[in-house]
C-alpha cells in the first residue's frame, strides 16, 4: 500500500498525499523527529483527532509503549536502501485517543525510504475484540456485585416461557439444583 508509493519516482507532495489518503487503514507518516506529519482519515476517526491536533504530535503521545528509538535505529541508520521494505509488526500496543481512551492495537511499521528517514505506522484495531473485552469486564463486575450483595439472578424467555435460574436464586427460593422451576412455581413462592 503506502510502501509502493515510495517507489514512484518524482512524485510531488500533493500526489503522495492523495495516494496516502485513499488508504482505509489508520496510518500515520512519522518524520525524523518522530512527529506525525500526515495521517489518513481512518487514523483521525480511530484516534478522535482532527487534522490540526494530530499533525505535529509526537508518536509517543499516541502510542506510548512503542519503542520508537529502537525502530529509528533499525530503519534510519541503514545507509544502503533495502531490497524490499522491511515491516515490523508490533503486538500489544496501546494507542491513546484524544479523549484519553486506551485502545489495544497492533501496528505495522516500515521505513518509507532510508533517504527520507520517514516511518509509516499502520494501526490495526479490532472493534469486535474491544466489545468482547468490555462485555467480559461488565459480566465480571455484575458477578462481583451479585456475590457481594448475596443476590441471585433469573431470566424468563418469553418466547417459550422458560425460566433460567442461577445457583444462588435456586438456593434463596428453596429449589434444588436439578429441580425444574416453572413460572407457576415461581409465583407460588
Amino acid at each position: 500500500k503506502v510502501i509502493a508509493m515510495a517507489l514512484i519516482p518524482d512524485m510531488d507532495y500533493l500526489g503522495f498525499q492523495a495516494l496516502f489518503n485513499v488508504q482505509q487503514n489508520a496510518t500515520l507518516l512519522i518524520d525524523e523527529n518522530d512527529h506525525v506529519i500526515l495521517a489518513t482519515a481512518a487514523a483521525h476517526t480511530l484516534l478522535g483527532y482532527d487534522d490540526t491536533k494530530l499533525h505535529g504530535l509526537a508518536i509517543k503521545a499516541i502510542i506510548p509503549n512503542l519503542d520508537i528509538k529502537q525502530l529509528s535505529q533499525q530503519y534510519r541508520s541503514n545507509s544502503s536502501p533495502p531490497q524490499q521494505p522491511h515491516i515490523t509488526k508490533n503486538d500489544k500496543l496501546t494507542a491513546l485517543t484524544l479523549d484519553g481512551s486506551a485502545l489495544n492495537v497492533t501496528a505495522n511499521i516500515t521505513a518509507l525510504s532510508t533517504k527520507s528517514k520517514l516511518l509509516v505506522i499502520t494501526i490495526f484495531y479490532n472493534r469486535r475484540k474491544r466489545a468482547e473485552d468490555s462485555l467480559q469486564k461488565s459480566e465480571e463486575r455484575l458477578s462481583l456485585a451479585k456475590r457481594a450483595a448475596g443476590l441471585g439472578l433469573y431470566e424468563r424467555d418469553l418466547s417459550n416461557n422458560a425460566l433460567y435460574w442461577d445457583e444462588r436464586s435456586r438456593e434463596l427460593l428453596g429449589f434444588t439444583a436439578d429441580e425444574e422451576i416453572t413460572y407457576e412455581k415461581f409465583e407460588a413462592c
